[in-house]
């Protein structure tokens, strides 16, 4: 199937719409790790069902959760994995036009916090020109996510993210409002 046609209004209508996304929005606290598995399992279960069109967006929405986290702050998702003959897992680049415009038109359904994180910042990163607002959903759903220190390893990477987005923009009401909630967790 085409992209172009997967991605169309109507199935992004029938997507919001569907037990597969309401499954996504119950997995609140979730890391990238269990959502990427979660969402490729939907993905498996949707395929199997002759929902193709769903598979191919719960796929895009698994592969935007194994993303790695790295140091370049242009740059801070990367492949997961990395063979020495340079192939890999997904990586932000890999991300095109179209399921661009379909992850604008996702993004204020989307009530899991992790995942709209990552979808508003990859949005911020990729779209040219940017736009403020995916700074905005970054940085309020990245001080809304519910943090257990003994069980989320992202934790820390999380944070420095929306701290250095914070610091690059100036937005310092935001960076007092962090740095109180961290204070408290």
């Amino acid at each position: 199937m085409k992209d172009k046609q997967v991605y169309d209004l109507n199935n992004i209508e029938d997507f919001c719409n569907s037990a597969y996304f309401a499954d996504i929005n119950l997995h609140e606290n979730l890391n990238y790790n269990r959502l990427n598995s979660k969402l490729s399992k939907l993905s498996e279960t949707a395929s199997n069902g002759g929902k193709d069109t769903f598979a191919s967006i719960l796929n895009l929405l698994a592969n935007i959760c194994s993303l790695a986290f790295t140091d370049d702050f242009n740059k801070p998702y990367g492949p997961f994995f990395v063979r020495s003959d340079g192939a890999r897992t997904y990586d932000m680049d890999d991300l095109k036009d179209e399921e661009l415009v379909f992850l604008e038109n996702i993004i204020d359904k989307i009530e899991n916090l992790r995942l709209k994180a990552r979808i508003a910042d990859l949005l911020w990163i990729l779209l040219k020109p940017r736009k403020v607002q995916y700074l905005d959903i970054t940085l309020q759903s990245c001080m809304k996510i519910d943090f257990d220190f003994y069980e989320d390893m992202e934790l820390s990477k999380i944070i420095e993210r929306a701290v250095i987005l914070m610091l690059y923009t100036k937005k310092q009401a935001e960076l007092e409002e962090i740095k109180t909630n961290f204070l408290t967790i």
